[in-house]
């Protein structure tokens, strides 16, 4: 059928997954994600005229790759223009050496796959041909999405156009047969087809299977930004022929294929990096059922979305069988994913992608044509320079001639750092290898921790540090004899010197008592005075004093609510410091300690997040030379940023609730991530899984305290790595990639 009987009819209409294309480009017109680059290779001599003939031939063929979008009557339709009279672009850089000539042609051809695509006006397709070093050519083919997919290009173009230049090289004709279907054709199969009943019972199929489905916690370095602007980063991925080889066998004795196996590792990935019984994931598939439409050009693949259960325990050749179930019963109920997501009732999102966050794909290898030519999708400079991407991640491989797989690890940038990402990519190494070697471990306990990360952990551990010398009651003589006037406590109209703490304690609580303290304040103080800190007390205090800054200038604000609860900080952590501390009246408000830090010049006040959210809503002002210190609880994005406004710093303390201290400490950023920070002097912190083993970097696992800040009581575990003995908290944390600890999974005030 002609473009001139198509007028007659009317504009072709756009198929399912163009019309969520043309959809996404009128939401975010600037956005990369389905800006693509595409190279395809020659070695050797190069017939520059046939070449130029038989891409021209090729554009002239597939009208996908001449066709805008337009609209008409109100609804989207494909728009096919003639035949364009381009002459190819060419770039000769053979006389650069071959990494000059790489960097240039990166930069580029970079360069103009940032030019956002205009939809309407066209066109979709920019071909450049460059010339490198010892007669290789690249002939770059930088497109929209919306006009190709990988079967395209592996499967029609690559073969149609070594056929034809060979044929034009020679003088002769084309030897190919003209396409009797077109895309347009194959749009208007699809909209038909997806009207029809068994259409119908296949999104039934998925309306029941991804009802629910969970949502995918990933090792993220950042919040979710509510507009995702799809910046991407690309990371290369080889895996060894040998490991190919055995992964190919292990398929076989499973009746699995090579990509199915592959898919296995990537569920078994995400099952342990999210701890859930349950992963969803995609892979491409290809939605040209017909075999008229095997030779169609343009864009007919859709993401088949796989809910694989991971719970269990399985070993991972168990895995592979339910892989392989999971992706044979989608293929059989395939249906535009686009369509379903409509079903589903997700509205256009312009943050994460709906129903799943990464997808897994492998190009296989198809034998080539000609020896001297070759395909490759975006290359990872050109990706990297673009930054580019539609998912949180993506994993792309393909099968090379050699035996080996060539990836890459497309990951979103605004969620993770590139380090992280990178550890994604040696995770997946090192699972691939170790399930190669052995497919019947269990996969819960394929060692993920690679050896730089161990010694990462053990470098954020390493805060043995001496003790003090001498007690508490030491610190006070010297801090009376060095300055015997200076105040140790105030309390109303009450100043306790250095010289008293020592030499009359169970006097010092009773006149404190008598001015108003509480009696239960003033027990407490009785007896905190009359025992002193334990050994490990005051060790954290001093950490504590010297992480915070503090010294003999500065004056900290204690709580009367803190002497009952967190007595490292609210008592001893100020006479650690040889600071002053202001004892404020029971039930203060903000406006209240306001007035009190001005008058008393206060450098640290600390209190928990809720009770730091009670005194924001109590009228609690800034003060420019006031330290914050929160504890005892989660503390949430919006309470922090709150805090910041009202100081000059913030710090946030985690501790378990059988410790009267901390374990560790963190300072929190304006538009940073809210985190505990590292362990405390001798306090070392493990993030661990169900079996007791230290998770990777970014993976959440339940968080064990030893050392000086665990508590002296309570039930413990053996301490990975060591020979003594941690304290469970029953905290979901992870390490990120800087060495701090962020809390996971929990409600937030």
């Amino acid at each position: 059928m002609t473009a001139a009987a198509d007028t007659a009819r009317g504009a072709p209409p756009l198929s399912v997954a163009q019309e969520a294309l043309w959809y996404a480009s009128r939401l975010a017109p600037s956005r990369l994600s389905y800006n693509e680059t595409v190279s395809i290779r020659k070695e050797g001599p190069l017939d520059l005229v046939a070449l130029r003939s038989a891409f021209a031939e090729i554009v002239r063929r597939h009208e996908a790759w001449r066709t805008t979008l337009d609209v008409a009557g109100g609804e989207p339709v494909q728009v096919v223009h003639p035949p364009p009279s381009f002459d190819l672009p060419v770039l000769d850089l053979g006389q650069l050496t071959p990494e000059q000539a790489e960097r240039r042609a990166v930069g580029i051809v970079a360069e103009a796959s940032r030019v956002p695509y205009d939809v309407r006006r066209g066109p979709l397709l920019r071909p450049r041909l460059i010339r490198f070093p010892g007669e290789q050519h690249r002939l770059y083919l930088a497109m929209h999405h919306l006009i190709f997919d990988g079967v395209s290009l592996y499967r029609v173009v690559l073969r149609e156009l070594v056929a034809i230049y060979d044929a034009f090289a020679a003088g002769l004709p084309s030897p190919l047969p003209e396409p009797p279907p077109r895309y347009a054709d194959y749009a208007r199969w699809e909209q038909r087809w997806i009207a029809e009943p068994r259409a119908r019972r296949r999104l039934e199929h998925w309306r029941a299977r991804l009802a629910s489905a969970p949502e995918l916690p990933l090792p993220f370095d950042h919040p979710r930004p509510e507009i995702a602007r799809g910046r991407g980063g690309v990371l290369s991925i080889t895996v060894p022929s040998a490991t190919v080889e055995r992964l190919r066998r292990i398929g076989e004795a499973a009746r699995a294929s090579l990509f199915q196996v592959l898919a296995t590792t990537w569920a078994a990935l995400l099952g342990r990096y999210s701890g859930q019984d349950e992963v969803v994931f995609a892979t491409p598939a290809d939605l040209r059922q017909r075999p008229e439409f095997e030779s169609v050009v343009g864009y007919c693949l859709t993401p088949l979305v796989l809910r694989v259960g991971v719970g269990g325990d399985p070993s991972f050749a168990e895995l592979i069988v339910r892989v392989r179930n999971e992706l044979l019963d989608g293929l059989d109920n395939l249906v535009p994913f686009e369509r379903l997501v409509r079903e589903l009732g997700h509205e256009p999102r312009t943050a994460a992608n709906p129903v799943y966050g990464t997808m897994i794909v492998l190009e296989p290898e198809l034998p080539a044509p000609d020896p001297a030519w070759s395909i490759h999708l975006m290359e990872s400079g050109i990706g990297e320079a673009v930054g580019a991407t539609k998912l949180d991640l993506e994993l792309q491989l393909d099968e090379r001639p050699e035996g080996h797989l060539a990836g890459r690890l497309i990951y979103d940038r605004e969620l993770f750092e590139p380090s992280t990402a990178a550890l994604v990519g040696e995770h997946w190494a090192q699972l691939a290898a170790a399930v190669a070697a052995d497919p019947e471990l269990p996969v819960a306990r394929i060692p993920l921790l690679t050896p730089d990360e161990g010694r990462r952990l053990a470098e954020w551990n390493a805060t043995a540090t001496e003790r003090p010398s001498g007690t508490m009651e030491d610190r006070l003589r010297a801090r009376a004899a060095s300055e015997p006037g200076a105040v140790a406590l105030s309390a109303g109209e009450q100043d306790v010197f250095y010289a008293e703490l020592v030499g009359s304690p169970a006097g010092v609580a009773e006149r404190l008592r008598a001015d108003g303290v509480g009696s239960g304040v003033g027990a407490a103080l009785e007896r905190m005075l009359a025992a002193g800190p334990g050994a490990s007390a005051l060790h954290l205090a001093a950490a504590l004093a010297i992480e915070l800054g503090l010294g003999p200038a500065d004056t900290v604000l204690v709580l009367p609510e803190d002497i009952l609860s967190v007595q490292v900080v609210a008592f001893w952590l100020p006479l650690a410091a040889g600071a002053r501390a202001v004892l404020a009246p029971s039930g203060a408000d903000g406006a209240d300690l306001s007035r009190l830090i001005k008058a008393e010049q206060v450098s640290l006040l600390h209190t928990s997040p809720s009770g730091w959210r009670r005194l924001v809503a109590s009228g609690l002002r800034p003060a420019r030379a006031l330290r914050a210190l929160s504890g005892g609880g989660p503390l949430s994005r919006e309470l922090a940023d709150a805090v910041l406004e009202r100081c000059r710093v913030l710090w946030n303390a985690y501790g378990s609730a059988d410790t009267d201290g901390y374990a560790t400490l963190g300072r929190v950023e304006a538009g940073g991530p809210v985190t505990i920070g590292r362990p405390l002097a001798d306090t070392r912190a493990h993030v661990v899984d169900a079996h007791g083993r230290q998770q990777p970097v970014g993976v959440a696992g339940e968080l064990l305290i030893a050392g000086a800040g665990a508590p002296e009581d309570g039930a413990t575990v053996p301490e990975p790595g060591g020979t003594g003995r941690a304290h469970p908290t029953g905290e979901r944390a992870r390490w990120r990639s800087d060495g701090r600890l962020e809390l996971v999974g929990r409600g937030l005030p």
